[in-house]
């Protein structure tokens, strides 16, 4: 929201990222119209993604489920927070830190070790061999990355 109503000043906002401009003054039933827009955009999105399938592992966002094979697993808030973390950005390479962060939040009074524990419990409950894991790996001075394009998911 700005008082600039220059075309240089809008283009440069969303050229930065913003998702929409608007100038003061504004009409309250425009501004209103377009956050309800923002946000039926987002539910829908969010509504379609409700269920992250890897085949043989899925986890349900809205139930905050997970199936293995079919059969609902049994997880700690704090490993299915981790488990969902990782599998959003499948492939990526997330720093230990930074996942502590998300999971347990930077104002924790947890130790940092905690999470080596809980990737532990994680595996034991989704790998086929939690000591030659396959979904959850081991990023050597990194931390961890979930994997999930490999023969059997």
């Amino acid at each position: 929201m700005s008082a600039k109503t220059e075309k240089d000043d809008k283009l440069s906002a969303l050229l930065q990222g913003a998702d929409d401009y608007i100038e003061k003054p504004f009409d309250i039933d425009l501004l209103i119209a377009k956050i309800g827009s923002l946000y039926r955009r987002h539910y829908d999105e969010t509504a379609k993604n409700a269920v992250i399938d890897f085949g043989k592992l899925e986890i349900d966002t809205k139930g905050r489920n997970v199936r293995l094979c079919g059969n609902i697993l049994t997880l700690t808030a704090k490993e299915y927070d981790l488990l969902l973390l990782l599998a959003q950005n499948r492939g990526k390479a997330l720093r230990k830190e930074y996942i502590f962060n998300n999971v347990w939040g930077c104002d924790s009074f947890s130790e940092p070790s905690t999470l080596t524990v809980h990737i532990k419990w994680l595996r034991e409950k989704i790998e086929d061999d939690p000591k030659k894991p396959k979904r959850i790996l081991t990023v050597w001075g990194v931390g961890y990355k979930f994997e999930a394009d490999y023969g059997q998911i």
